[in-house]
């Protein structure tokens, strides 16, 4: 268990001390007596309580608002010094306690962090052969990249440069061409050929096919 811990458990079992020894105090008044002098303990436990469950997260703010709660519950303890003969076991308990847990919190609260200094840290040595093959792994790793960047900024570079060739699609179903309201039958790369409407095609394989259809030889393109 590390001092945190050690701490808030010590604090827990002081506060259980001092609430048992208290109410036992209280309980021989009676009254308006007692009404007022246990709110004061319940208060004073319960703030107490809620002090200690922050002190892993403000040990400083914890432990001061300790202090002040301790110094409250024992000034409350000392005023019911009339009731020492009843109880005198109790008041024992409650005033020692009080004060103990007092102490250990003023005392925790002057504790420091120890902070080492450059003297104090352990100096760390490293084999000379794994320094020098990290290195090498950057250098190699910063030149791959280098690399790497070139390659494609000469790729980008040279499909900028590369001019673009339209590509035209054709479709000829057969050699010639000719049209239904026509008499000249064409090659389909031909100029007149690409002004015949689609319903208006006529397709020959042969000239002499197109020449029994009474169609003549386009003199443009043939």
């Amino acid at each position: 268990m590390d001092t945190l811990k050690k701490h808030i458990w010590t604090h827990l079992f002081l506060l259980v001390l001092i609430a048992i020894s208290g109410m036992i105090l209280v309980s021989s008044l009676s009254g308006i007596n007692y009404i007022l002098r246990f709110v004061i303990f319940l208060a004073i436990w319960y703030l107490a309580l809620i002090g200690i469950s922050a002190i892993k997260k403000h040990k400083t703010r914890a432990t001061a608002a300790l202090t002040i709660l301790y110094s409250l519950s024992l000034l409350n303890t000392l005023l019911l010094i009339n009731l020492v003969g009843a109880h005198p076991v109790a008041f024992i308990i409650s005033t020692f306690a009080t004060i103990t847990a007092l102490i250990l919190a003023i005392i925790f609260k002057e504790e420091k962090e120890h902070t080492f200094s450059p003297e104090e840290l352990p100096e760390i040595q490293m084999d000379s052969s794994v320094i020098e093959s990290a290195a090498q792994a950057e250098k190699q790793d910063r030149k791959a990249r280098a690399e790497q960047k070139v390659k494609i900024e000469a790729e980008a570079n040279l499909e900028e440069q590369t001019p673009k060739t339209k590509v035209i699609k054709t479709f000829s179903p057969s050699r010639f061409i000719a049209s239904k309201k026509g008499s000249t039958f064409h090659s389909p790369k031909c100029d007149w050929a690409q002004k015949i409407s689609e319903r208006n095609t006529v397709w020959f394989n042969t000239e002499s096919a197109a020449k029994k259809q009474s169609y003549k030889k386009c003199k443009a393109c043939l």
